[in-house]
């Protein structure tokens, strides 16, 4: 069994022409939200994470890989950048070996939204810091690219600093 965990990153710095999109940073409150889900993911074993390559997901992918005290480097991807849902059931199979059972990503809405609506088979809600986790019955990565091969249940949602079981 493997488990997939989709969050979309925190709270950013909006309307502001000193960045681009992808450039742009997380809020104080996004840096704080970012902690009490990290805390909350604290408990939850995770072997690697995957973010997008802007600075709102690195920073908020960061909070939680400081907070798990996880000695693994991030895993940045310009793929995961506003990408559609597929990317992450496919960078999962590209990406995981044998030896990792929990993958978390950070993205964005709304591919990292769908996905989630796909998985949970419904539409939810997914606002900043937000985190889906997923049991899968796969023992290999690769499987969650052949969709009768697998199947998904939604275990918990982390949302607004709390846990939902």
């Amino acid at each position: 069994m493997k488990t997939i965990l989709l969050m979309r990153h925190s709270h950013a710095v909006s309307n502001n022409p000193a960045f681009s999109d992808h450039e742009r940073p997380l809020t104080d409150n996004g840096r704080n939200l970012a902690a009490k889900t990290a805390e909350l993911l604290a408990q939850t074993p995770v072997d690697r994470i995957i973010c997008s390559s802007a600075t709102r997901a690195v920073e908020t992918a960061s909070i939680v890989l400081n907070a798990c005290q996880n000695s693994r480097p991030l895993d940045i991807r310009n793929d995961l950048y506003l990408a559609p849902s597929e990317t992450y059931p496919r960078v999962a199979a590209e990406l995981g070996t044998p030896a990792e059972n929990a993958i978390l990503f950070v993205g964005h809405n709304p591919g990292l939204a769908l996905q989630i609506g796909k998985w949970a088979e419904t539409s939810l809600a997914i606002p900043p810091a937000c985190v889906a986790i997923f049991d899968t019955n796969i023992d290999d990565w690769n499987d969650l690219t052949k969709s009768t091969l697998y199947s998904v249940k939604l275990t918990a949602l982390i949302s607004d600093g709390l846990r939902r079981q």
